[in-house]
């Protein structure tokens, strides 16, 4: 879409203007009927567009009442400011176990050569694993309560404007969704670029 436009505070012509402020903006649109609430205005220099991506790296923080766990495959719907699309979750790791989860491992009581089910007499060579939640690598499901990383792809050939939260925190929050049950909410940590498969 091709625009033109220009911003105002006061009556007042301006090129630029700082955060935390409210001001006009004017736009004249190639294209009225492709525009709506929420879209994105960005540069028209492509060093300074926001990213459009399809895959991305996000932290994701499970809510306590999350019935049914999210495995790696799970279709859910991706929320982030007016944006609502479909997203796959390919992958996740460095899971942290909700210590309250059925499958976190261990019940903390123990600080010895035991797996968290000691009674403390242990010679402090053990490891606890289930007191401040259990950290793996690779798990298979996310219950509820539990945190991690996670490898996001939107369904489909469509692509979102996105940065990470580190860069713009309103264009790098979500929240998940599945069959109107909130699933959890997260924030972008990287970006990744979509392999463009070659024709032989």
């Amino acid at each position: 879409m091709a625009a033109d436009g220009y911003i105002h505070y006061q009556t007042n012509p301006l090129n630029s203007f700082g955060s935390l402020g409210s001001l006009a903006f004017h736009l004249k649109c190639a294209s009225i009927r492709s525009s709506q609430c929420g879209n994105i205005v960005c540069h028209s220099q492509e060093e300074l567009r926001v990213s459009v991506r399809r895959k991305f790296l996000g932290k994701l923080l499970c809510y306590e009442k999350l019935n049914v766990p999210l495995i790696k495959g799970s279709e859910v719907v991706l929320h982030m400011c007016n944006i609502e699309c479909p997203v796959i979750i390919t992958k996740m790791s460095d899971v942290v176990k909700n210590s309250n989860s059925k499958n976190a491992i261990g019940n903390g009581n123990g600080d010895g050569n035991g797996d968290g089910n000691g009674d403390g007499n242990g010679g402090g060579n053990g490891r606890k694993t289930g007191h401040d939640g259990a950290r793996k690598k690779k798990w298979r499901l996310l219950a509820a309560g539990d945190s991690g990383v996670i490898k996001v792809k939107v369904a489909g050939h469509r692509k979102l404007c996105m940065e990470t939260f580190s860069d713009c925190r309103a264009l790098g929050r979500f929240i998940l969704r599945r069959n109107g049950e909130t699933v959890g909410m997260g924030v972008i940590t990287e970006l990744l670029e979509t392999k463009v498969k070659k024709k032989v």
